[in-house]
């Protein structure tokens, strides 16, 4: 058995509040994430090598990046099922304006891949007419009391149905839940799809970037619950609404500007300009983020 590295970008951008993330074709025409293998012959760090074959894949630059993640499961990967080798990824997450790629790669609606997770204007219409429908058939099914009452504990704190309170950053087992239950594209792919299941409507991806993407996501909630530096996807300066919007987006939750003032207030991460939005409506302090 053979064992590859592999790296994953997951790179994000918001535009008009709505959170995007770069894609590329995949051979079988699906989206996936820009992905390359870590080549040790020339490059010295697997962020130089992220960093060079993305600007070669994309076009673009990455600014600021952090490891998130490494996912080494054996069955994670359709290649390796295939091949009977190891893939073991390291997924990475930049954060940017967003700008226009070479015409082989586009930005994708992060909400149109995971559409479940956009609680901005309360719970997604596709939760209550099909996933949640859906899921708690699927608890059901089990054979046993203690498994049906196991699923619908899972069913219920993944998306917050009632008792449960939704939690945004659980973006991941609520895809894994998904698949499991045969809802996803992938799980038809993957074999684990049963007949009569009605797939969720949205954009599937190959290999098993959907997950990466999910995974991703909910770290990247955690970060900005308690410390929304996002410099990179903001101008320079800034009226806090426009902060407001892109952390909204995000989370997929509306925040209240009280709450996210007394959070920039307790992180020193914005101060004023002294200046003011130049509009025909009603102007607004421009911040500026401090570090």
């Amino acid at each position: 058995m053979a064992l590859s590295l592999e790296l994953d970008a997951v790179m994000m951008a918001v535009s008009l509040e709505v959170p995007r993330v770069l894609s590329v074709r995949s051979r079988e025409g699906l989206p996936q994430l820009p992905s390359g293998p870590f080549d040790p012959m020339i490059d010295l760090s697997l962020e130089q090598s992220l960093r060079r074959w993305l600007l070669d894949m994309t076009g673009l630059e990455a600014g600021r990046i952090e490891q998130i993640f490494t996912f080494g499961g054996h069955d994670r990967d359709p290649r390796s099922r295939i091949s009977g080798d190891r893939i073991l990824t390291v997924a990475y997450l930049a954060l940017a304006m967003e700008a226009s790629p070479v015409e082989s790669s586009g930005w994708l609606d992060l909400y149109a891949v995971l559409p479940w997770e956009d609680h901005r204007d309360g719970q997604p219409r596709v939760v209550r007419s099909h996933i949640a429908p859906a899921l708690q058939d699927w608890a059901e099914a089990s054979n046993s009391s203690d498994a049906r009452s196991a699923r619908r504990d899972r069913v219920e704190a993944a998306f917050g149905l009632q008792p449960s309170e939704w939690d945004a950053t659980a973006a991941v087992e609520r895809y894994d839940l998904l698949h499991e239950a045969g809802l996803l594209e992938e799980a038809k792919r993957d074999g684990g799809a049963q007949p009569g299941i009605m797939i969720v409507d949205s954009t599937a991806m190959a290999i098993n970037h959907r997950r990466v993407l999910a995974k991703v996501l909910s770290r990247l909630r955690e970060m900005v619950t308690y410390r929304p530096a996002i410099s990179e996807l903001l101008p320079a300066t800034f009226p806090i609404r426009e902060l407001k919007g892109v952390v909204e987006a995000l989370n997929g939750v509306p925040i209240k500007p009280q709450a996210l003032r007394r959070l920039l207030d307790r992180s020193n991460l914005t101060e004023g300009t002294g200046n003011q939005t130049e509009t025909a409506g009603r102007p607004a302090e421009l911040f500026r983020f401090t570090t």
